[in-house]
């Protein structure tokens, strides 16, 4: 079943931000640490509270398996970015014993589903340049790349 999260699901969803933390710090050590329980609570805490965002849950047999963190960002109508409300897809994700189901997919569609009905033309997001994995699955979906960023440590 997918839904819309509630203050109830904060612990769930804060455990799935772990498995996910600890699989970035794995993936990439030198940019990524395995985020601490307390982040993890206020993570969920300010995506609960903040009226352009959402969090989409996906169940399974009353447990929630799949968690996506969505927000709108504004662009001047002025400026020179074409679509003054995007979507962004700040993290997805779906518990490894699940994932290739197609749960992924679903939380997906739903959280272009919630941007449209805000008003919103586009959905962006980031993925981790390791995340071959990931970077597969948006390709899958219809995602292109727009942007590079780069870092450097200093």
């Amino acid at each position: 079943m997918l839904r819309q999260a509630t203050r109830d699901d904060k612990d769930h969803i804060a455990a799935l931000l772990k498995q996910i933390s600890e699989g970035h710090a794995a993936m990439a050590p030198d940019r990524y640490q395995v985020a601490s329980d307390a982040f993890g609570l206020a993570f969920v805490e300010r995506y609960l509270t903040d009226e352009n965002a959402t969090i989409l849950v996906i169940e399974e047999n009353n447990s929630i398996i799949g968690v996506a963190f969505c927000i709108l960002q504004e662009y001047n109508p002025e400026g020179p970015v074409k679509d003054a409300l995007i979507g962004i897809l700040d993290t997805i994700i779906v518990n490894a014993h699940y994932q290739g189901k197609g749960y992924g997919r679903q939380l997906l569609r739903a959280a272009e589903t919630w941007a449209r009905k805000n008003g919103c033309s586009r959905m962006k997001l980031n993925v981790a340049v390791e995340n071959t994995q990931g970077i597969d699955f948006y390709r899958r979906c219809g995602y292109v790349q727009t942007d590079i960023r780069f870092s450097k440590k200093i």
